[in-house]
């Protein structure tokens, strides 16, 4: 009985999603509205998306290309032996360009100081040999993961029990406790 008075209520009161003028204008309102958004993340994509840096100089304009810069910076990257770059993300904002480096690197890493040297090198080296320095404000360092060289060994946790009476207890030999390593 309360289900039928739902229902009539429902069908007196909505019955106009069920004309085809409705939901045809329902239907152009979302689609008009969705290519305002997308219209809208073009717009802004391509505007942080950085094909080329330019630098005016006297004699003229000196363009850098981002697969350029890339390549500049995974040679900096390369002298670092505990680094290894997987991206490089080149953003353009209002008064030069943001750099983000993904990189990995191995467990030992003292990502602090690699940190440092990384953006000072950079820095040094796209002064020197660029000239785009000043157009750089930020370098990003992100490190994806954490690579495992296969060099530490993986040594398995056992449970022994402590020996009584003071008996030494005798050591075993590293090839037999080492597990292979992963891969």
């Amino acid at each position: 009985m309360l289900v039928e008075k739902v229902r009539d209520l429902c069908s007196s009161n909505f019955a106009y999603f069920r004309e085809p003028v409705f939901q045809a204008g329902f239907i152009i309102g979302v689609v008009l509205v969705l290519l305002v958004v997308l219209l809208f993340w073009l717009v802004l994509s391509k505007r942080s998306h950085c094909e080329a840096i330019s630098v005016a100089e006297d004699g003229g304009l000196f363009v850098l290309s981002t697969a350029a810069l890339k390549t500049f910076l995974k040679r900096i990257v390369l002298e670092f032996s505990k680094a290894e770059m997987k991206e490089v993300r080149i953003l353009k904002k209002r008064g030069g360009i943001m750099l983000t480096l993904l990189l990995q690197v191995y467990p030992d890493t003292d990502v602090i100081t690699l940190r440092s040297r990384l953006r000072e090198r950079i820095l040094s080296d796209a002064a020197k040999k660029l000239g785009v320095a000043d157009q750089i404000q930020s370098i990003d360092i992100k490190i994806s993961k954490m690579r495992d060289d296969g060099a530490t060994p993986v040594v398995p946790i056992e449970e022994r029990e402590e020996p009584k009476g003071g008996a030494e207890v005798k050591k075993e030999s590293l090839s037999e406790g080492l597990l292979p390593p992963l891969q």
